[in-house]
């Protein structure tokens, strides 16, 4: 009998019994019963500490928490943030260094935790510690501003060393911009000045055409239309800049409802930017021609050529136009040469936009009748002409802004 009770004792002692003293009892009668009989000394030996662990003892604590990653590493109030890892199902805690914050025990498992980012907590990088039964881990997060966002770059054209400005929003501190460097890099460029919602920057040497970037608090964007290194001639943005900015010099047929001396407006409609110029007039002649302006003197001594040195495909000429609402307005342009072809270079342009648009036309686009194309380094005029090509005998309006070249290196 001494045998067997010290056999049953044996088998108990390694758990923590939290049965009651029946319990006891008849698995210590159990025991003695079956340790009487061979057959079962192997399982005797094995199913009682089984049996404890499983139903009565507490068998080792948990493990600690381990966290393997987290995404985003960086990102506003309110952003779902995910960690994963291990033994992350029984958080009892999660502070920002040492501050407690809330987050729903219903998002996470063993091996991933989901939570908001905290409103609470001003923007900063933070230790973030989560704690469990088993232990803690700990990671480094940043609660940042708002993303930024891109809308325009304006100038989207210009060369090294010129200016340019883009406008969007979040544009928080730390701020850094990139212009792309041939396909695979990028060079940094200086920063002239900033607010939340523009920053100023200069063009960085080396830098090609391509998206531009920005890195600021909130993270990264990327500029939706693209930026194009070369040089620009202006002809006129009707502000007092450009190679041909005297509008007294330029040419109007008399059937168009302006001369020279009130071609240029600033309102009606609303300008894109400061002044532009407004061609208006009427078929009275039922030949089409309503009437055309051009950027040349009857004396062709006053002014050679716009000194272009790109190649027809690199080559744009640029200008925004509004057409008033009217759906069909036509609208051809001619570039002549000088000291070469008497030809007429032209492009008809069919608007049917509402408001000021924006039009890009490369000069490989222009060709005689005989389709010969133009000579880019001796363009010595631009003339536009505004038809009625339907013939309705309707008043018809074209403002004309920023007009310029673009040579693209």
């Amino acid at each position: 009998m001494s045998n067997t009770r010290n056999l049953t004792m044996h088998f108990l002692a390694p758990c923590e019994v939290r049965g009651s003293t029946r319990v006891r009892r008849a698995f210590a009668k159990t025991t003695t019963r079956r340790s009487a009989n061979p057959r079962y000394s192997n399982w005797l030996a094995v199913l009682p500490a089984l049996f404890c662990c499983l139903f009565f003892a507490n068998c080792g604590d948990p493990d600690a928490p381990v966290i393997t990653s987290i995404s985003p590493e960086f990102a506003p109030a309110e952003t779902l943030v995910t960690i994963e890892g291990t033994n992350l199902d029984n958080i009892t805690s999660m502070k920002f260094d040492g501050q407690l914050v809330n987050f729903n025990t219903a998002f996470n498992s063993d091996n991933a935790l989901l939570f908001r980012v905290p409103t609470t907590i001003d923007a900063g990088t933070y230790t973030l510690t989560l704690t469990t039964d088993g232990g803690t881990a700990e990671t480094t997060f940043r609660i940042s501003l708002d993303a930024p966002e891109i809308f325009l770059i304006s100038p989207n054209r210009g060369p090294i060393g010129s200016t340019t400005t883009l406008f969007g929003e979040n544009f928080f501190e730390p701020l850094e911009v990139y212009f792309p460097m041939g396909e695979m890099d990028s060079v940094k460029a200086d920063i002239v000045s900033f607010a939340d919602d523009s920053i100023r920057v200069t063009v960085p040497e080396g830098a090609t055409q391509g998206n531009v970037a920005l890195l600021a608090n909130g993270g990264y964007a990327l500029s939706a239309n693209r930026f194009q290194v070369g040089n620009v001639v202006v002809v006129n943005d009707f502000d007092g800049n450009g190679v041909r900015s005297d509008v007294a010099e330029w040419r109007f047929t008399p059937m168009l409802d302006q001369t020279a001396a009130d071609a240029v407006r600033s309102s009606d409609p609303d300008p894109i930017s400061g002044n532009f110029l407004k061609i208006s007039g009427r078929d009275t002649q039922g030949s089409g021609l309503i009437g055309s302006v051009t950027t040349q003197t009857n004396d062709p001594t006053e002014f050679a050529n716009f000194g272009l040195t790109t190649s027809l495909a690199n080559t744009l000429i640029e200008f925004d136009v509004n057409t008033n609402g009217h759906p069909a307005t036509r609208l051809v342009i001619i570039l002549k040469e000088r000291d070469g072809s008497r030809n007429d270079f032209s492009r008809e342009l069919r608007l049917d936009q509402t408001g000021w648009t924006k039009i890009t036309q490369p000069l490989s686009r222009f060709e005689d009748l005989n389709g010969a194309p133009i000579d880019v380094s001796k363009v010595a005029s631009i003339r536009f002409l505004l038809f009625d090509f339907d013939n309705t005998g309707e008043q018809f309006e074209v403002n004309i802004d920023n007009l310029l070249f673009s040579e693209l290196l």
